[in-house]
């Protein structure tokens, strides 16, 4: 699930002419508001059936916005284990306007893959196999997730921008979730070990170029992700890496003095005796096969 910076919750918190981004500490309480109400509707009110373990991590985007992602196991009875089973929770179509008009616009406007960038393209091909094959049933997978139902209707749609999309286009979601959210919320069915190793690459927050940033951007995200995760710990018990040249460059501020500069230096933040100091002391690009380090 994906934080909307449109959530009346947000708007209603800003002062005049203020945006979203402008208050990334609401956008992450409130976010972090929604995520507990989601684990509370699957967990504690059962949505999907007796849970008998779950796990989420959250991930900023670089666009600044929260996203949690969320594995949940389902005690063996409750196991969403059959085609009928599978279609009650989720769907992977462009539901017609005359039935539901508000979720056929959330769907549209949140539940559509593309058109693809650079960030979703290898070797000119999506990397998230869009658009799908038509299915006219959903077929289950032992190893991976399910072919869902995407039946070939003859119906197409215009998104903004002139982009024409079909059932082919649409990322699986469950409608009652979609409703409630109101926002970009995938929900698929995995059996893969594969599932887990996703989750778990989130362990990690590498912050390049770290040098640039002011020394209250550590706080900052030291606090979110301590509100966002409950723990108490710096960054929430996550690893932070900061990369960069330390001796070479300064955060950038506008009409600021020398010293204004020295002193938004990250090495003056409150946080930063949590950190360890490594240096390199090999220049890898003189080694052989230089380039991969190029």
């Amino acid at each position: 699930m994906t934080c909307n910076p449109n959530w009346r919750e947000i708007l209603e918190n800003l002062l005049p002419l203020q945006q979203p981004s402008d208050k990334p500490d609401i956008c992450a309480r409130i976010f972090n508001i929604k995520k507990e109400y989601l684990i509370d509707l699957i967990v504690k009110q059962k949505f999907f059936g007796e849970v008998a373990a779950y796990v989420y991590v959250i991930e900023f985007q670089k666009k600044g916005l929260p996203h949690v992602y969320i594995l949940v196991t389902l005690k063996q009875n409750y196991k969403l284990t059959t085609v009928d089973i599978i279609d009650k929770y989720i769907s992977a179509e462009i539901l017609d306007p005359q039935q539901n008009s508000r979720l056929h616009e959330i769907v549209m406007k949140h539940m559509i893959h593309g058109p693809c960038g650079d960030w979703c393209l290898i070797n000119g091909k999506c990397s998230k196999q869009f658009p799908k094959a038509f299915m006219d049933e959903t077929i289950m997978d032992e190893d991976a997730y399910p072919s869902y139902c995407r039946r070939n209707t003859g119906r197409t749609f215009e998104r903004p921008g002139k982009f024409v999309v079909d059932n082919r286009y649409v990322v699986p979601y469950c409608s009652k979730l979609s409703m409630i959210f109101n926002y970009h919320i995938n929900v698929e069915i995995v059996s893969s070990i594969k599932s887990v190793k996703y989750l778990y690459k989130y362990t990690y927050i590498i912050w390049d170029e770290a040098p640039m940033a002011p020394c209250y951007a550590l706080e900052i995200v030291d606090r979110t992700l301590r509100d966002l995760t409950g723990k108490n710990l710096p960054f929430s018990g996550k690893v932070i890496v900061l990369g960069g040249g330390f001796r070479q460059l300064l955060p950038i501020k506008a009409h600021s003095t020398r010293s204004e500069n020295v002193n938004l230096l990250i090495k003056f933040s409150l946080i930063w005796k949590c950190f360890i100091k490594f240096s390199l002391i090999k220049n890898m690009r003189v080694f052989f096969r230089r380039n991969r380090f190029s």
